[in-house]
C-alpha cells in the first residue's frame, strides 16, 4: 500500500515538474500575462461574457485593466485589444497573428470554413486572397464603378417612388451591385433566387455564432455525436446551413460558367467570369467559386449596415447634413449628382500570449478613445479635416476594415459603393425625423439588432426632395 501511495506521489509530482517546464519552455523569459478579471476554474469568464455588445464590457474593463485585457474562455486564452496602439502593433506588424480560430459549428459542419474570414491561414488562404485581390485593388476596382453609379442613379428614384421603403430598397441596392460585379446577374428585386439563397445563408450564421449551440466550438468532440442523441439539434442545424451554403455557392457559379461555355459572356464582364480566364491551374474553379461566395455574404450586409448608420445619422444630426450637402453643392455645383471624379476633390507591449490565444480587436473601444478623439462620443465629422495637423488621429479606415493580412479584401469595393451612395443620397434628399399622428418628431433611439454583423434596428425617418433637375 505504501509502494502504492508512494508511486502515485511522484507520479504527480513529475506531472507538476513537467506542467511548469513546459510553460517555462513556452514562455522563456517568464512574462507576465496581460491583466484582466479574474477566471472561475475551467468556465473561466464565460458567465461574464453576453451574447451580444460583448464590446460594451471590454471598453468598461480597458478603464480597469488597460489597453491589452486577458479573459479565459472555457480554456481558451482570450485576448482583448482595446486601442489601435496596441492592434497595430501586434495584428499588423507581427506576422504570427494570422490565423484564425476554428468555429467547430458554423465552420466545419456547415462549411463556412471555406470562405476567406473562416478560412485557416495556408496556401489555400493564399490563393483565394490573391483570386480576390486581382480585381479588388485599388487599381482595379474602379472597373466596377459603372455599375456602383448606374445602381445608385436606381436607388435614388426608387426612394423618389416609395420612401418609406428605403430599407427595403438598401438591401435591393447592395444586392445588384454586389451580384453584377460578382457574376453579371441582373437583380430586378429582392425577391431575386440567388439574393434570397444568400440571406438566408448569412442568416443561418446569426443563428449559431450566437446562439447556446456555439458551445460546440469549446467541445468539437460534440461534432462527432450521433443527431438522434437529446440535445445535438445543432447538427440538424448544421446540415442545413451546409444545404443552403452549398447552393449558394454552386448555382451563381454555374450561371457563369454557362454563359462562358455558350459564348454569352466576356470574360471582363464579371469577377467570376475574370478569375475564370486569369488564373489556371487544378482546382481552382473550387477556389473561385468561394472567393466569390465570399465576396456576397462578407460584403451585403457590412455594407447595408454602414448606410443605415449614415441614414441615422443624418436623421440625428441635421447640421451636419446641412455642411455635407453644402461641401457637394460647392464641389459639384448644380444640375448635375456626384460621381467618381468628385471623390478626390472633396475633403505594447511585454506581455505573454499563450499558443493559440484568439486576439480580438475592439473597434468599439478604439473608435471612442479619448487620446484619438477628444469628446469621442459627440458626432463631429469634422474632426477628421484636422488629421494632417493632429496626429493623434487616426483615419477610422486603419481598424474599421481589420488588421493585417485578415484585413477586409474588399475595402476599395465596399468604400466606393458607400461614398457613391451616400453622396447621391445628400444631394437628392433632406432626410428628417419622422413625426407621429399629432405632428411630434419621432427619435430613433440607435439601438442594434443584435446579430453578428450589428445593423441599428428599424427606424423611421421622412425624405425630401431637394432636386432642381429630373433623375435619368
Amino acid at each position: 500500500m505504501l509502494d502504492v501511495l508512494l508511486g502515485g506521489l511522484i507520479l504527480s509530482l513529475l506531472l507538476i515538474y513537467r506542467h511548469h517546464t513546459k510553460k517555462a519552455a513556452e514562455n522563456p523569459r517568464g512574462l507576465p500575462f496581460p491583466p484582466g478579471p479574474k477566471p472561475l476554474p475551467l468556465l473561466g469568464n464565460a458567465f461574464q461574457i453576453p451574447i451580444s455588445g460583448s464590446w460594451h464590457l471590454y471598453t468598461k474593463w480597458q478603464k480597469t485593466y488597460g489597453d491589452i485585457v486577458r479573459i479565459k474562455l472555457i480554456g481558451q486564452n482570450v485576448v482583448i485589444l482595446n486601442s489601435y496602439e496596441a492592434a497595430n502593433d501586434l495584428l499588423n506588424q507581427r506576422a504570427n497573428f494570422q490565423d484564425r480560430i476554428r468555429f467547430e459549428l458554423t465552420g466545419e459542419l456547415m462549411g463556412w470554413s471555406n470562405t476567406l474570414p473562416l478560412m485557416e491561414y495556408g496556401n489555400r488562404w493564399r490563393r483565394h486572397r490573391k483570386i480576390m485581390h486581382s480585381a479588388l485593388h485599388s487599381g482595379a476596382v474602379g472597373q466596377f464603378n459603372p455599375i456602383q453609379n448606374r445602381v445608385a442613379l436606381e436607388y435614388l428614384n426608387d426612394l423618389l417612388d416609395t420612401p418609406e421603403d428605403f430599407y427595403k430598397s438598401l438591401r435591393l441596392l447592395t444586392a445588384k451591385i454586389i451580384m453584377d460585379a460578382i457574376y453579371k446577374i441582373e437583380v430586378k428585386n429582392i425577391e431575386n433566387e440567388y439574393v434570397t439563397l444568400a440571406e438566408e445563408a448569412v442568416n443561418q450564421i446569426n443563428g449559431t455564432l450566437l446562439s447556446g449551440v456555439a458551445v460546440v466550438n469549446f467541445f468539437p468532440f460534440l461534432c462527432y455525436l450521433p443527431s438522434w442523441l437529446p440535445g445535438t439539434g445543432f447538427q440538424r442545424t448544421a446540415a442545413e446551413g451546409r444545404k443552403t451554403l452549398k447552393a449558394m455557392s454552386e448555382r451563381p457559379m454555374e450561371y457563369v460558367k454557362q454563359r462562358v461555355t455558350e459564348g454569352i459572356a466576356d470574360p471582363s464582364e464579371s469577377f467570376t467570369s475574370m478569375a475564370l480566364e486569369n488564373f489556371q491551374y487544378d482546382g481552382v474553379e473550387d477556389d473561385i467559386k468561394w472567393a466569390s461566395a465570399t465576396m456576397y455574404a462578407a460584403g451585403a450586409d457590412t455594407t447595408i449596415s454602414a448606410l443605415k448608420t449614415f441614414m441615422l445619422a443624418m436623421t440625428l444630426f441635421p447640421d451636419v447634413q446641412k455642411k455635407a450637402q453644402a461641401e457637394i453643392d460647392r464641389v459639384v455645383g448644380n444640375g448635375r449628382l456626384p460621381t467618381f471624379e468628385d471623390m478626390e476633390r472633396s475633403h505594447i507591449l511585454g506581455y505573454y500570449f499563450p499558443k493559440d490565444t484568439l486576439v480580438q480587436a475592439n473597434v468599439w473601444a478604439m473608435s471612442r478613445n479619448e487620446r484619438m478623439y477628444p469628446d469621442p462620443e459627440r458626432f463631429w465629422p469634422e474632426r477628421f479635416e484636422g488629421r494632417d495637423k493632429d496626429k493623434n488621429i487616426v483615419d477610422p479606415h486603419l481598424y474599421a476594415f481589420g488588421f493585417g493580412r485578415r484585413s477586409c479584401p474588399g475595402i476599395h469595393f465596399a468604400r466606393s459603393t458607400i461614398y457613391i451612395t451616400v453622396v447621391s443620397l445628400l444631394a437628392t434628399f433632406d432626410i428628417t425625423k419622422d413625426v407621429d399622428e399629432q405632428g411630434r418628431e419621432i427619435t430613433p433611439d440607435g439601438s442594434d439588432d443584435g446579430c453578428v454583423i450589428k445593423c441599428v434596428s428599424p427606424f423611421l425617418l421622412t425624405l425630401i426632395s431637394v432636386l432642381i433637375f429630373v433623375l435619368v
